[in-house]
């Protein structure tokens, strides 16, 4: 069940660093910034971390076409489609996917309807995607915002990457579904603090708690945003 465990955790991630940011757009936002004033991002996650970019993370252009082939290669390099084959059965068997599910399919379509940005480890450079909104606008109320916390929280990525080589500590893991959803619980939360602490000018106590009570919010929030993402249906009660 790794592959299925590891495709809901992901889209959680995404889902819930997004949402949860909207909670923080009282407490102040640094301003738009762009590609060519990444690095004042850069500068505000070092402090915020207390680590230092080893080097310059290039920030690139892509079009929807563009972008889903490069996360098509990632995809590919870390599940062969007999593993997203046996994925996509067990997550219906199991109840997290509806009958039918073809895991490889759900997940380009994921890719090219949802994703406005990523890290990409591989060329480590930091990808947006051409023209695409970024999801969460909706609920954060300004599309600068929400790029931000994108740029922060992707740019935080590579900031784990330099430093702790995140290819090389989850393919350490890769068959062990305990310790990769640990490992990827410490990466993602990481990056959705070290993102929120960023546009909101800084981590509180108060922050802290925001961060806490909306994360039971997420589902109902983003539903409108993410209504082909599959979840894990309804269940009848007893």
């Amino acid at each position: 069940m790794g592959t299925t465990a590891t495709v809901i955790r992901r889209r959680r991630s995404f889902l819930g660093c997004l949402a949860v940011a909207a909670s923080l757009a009282a407490g102040g936002c640094t301003g738009a910034i762009d590609q060519s004033s990444a690095s004042d991002v850069e500068n505000g996650l070092e402090r915020l971390r207390q680590l230092s970019f080893t080097q310059k993370v290039p920030f690139v252009i892509r079009s929807t076409d563009e972008a889903q082939q490069m996360m098509l290669g990632k995809l590919m390099r870390d599940n062969t489609d007999e593993e997203l084959r046996v994925g996509g059965q067990t997550g219906v068997m199991t109840g997290l996917f509806p009958p039918g599910t073809d895991l490889k399919t759900e997940e380009l379509k994921l890719m090219r309807q949802q994703v406005a940005g990523f890290y990409d480890p591989t060329d480590k450079v930091m990808v947006e995607v051409r023209g695409k909104s970024v999801l969460g606008s909706t609920l954060a109320g300004r599309s600068v915002f929400s790029r931000e916390l994108l740029q922060a929280h992707e740019l935080t990525h590579a900031l784990q990457d330099q430093h702790f080589k995140l290819d090389r500590l989850l393919n350490a893991v890769k068959h062990n579904d305990d310790q990769e959803i640990a490992i990827h619980a410490v990466i993602e939360g990481d990056a959705t603090l070290a993102g929120l602490a960023y546009v909101a000018g800084g981590m509180t106590v108060e922050e802290e708690k925001n961060i806490v009570d909306h994360f039971a919010a997420v589902p109902d929030h983003f539903e409108p945003e993410a209504s082909g993402t599959p979840w894990a249906p309804e269940q009848p009660t007893t």
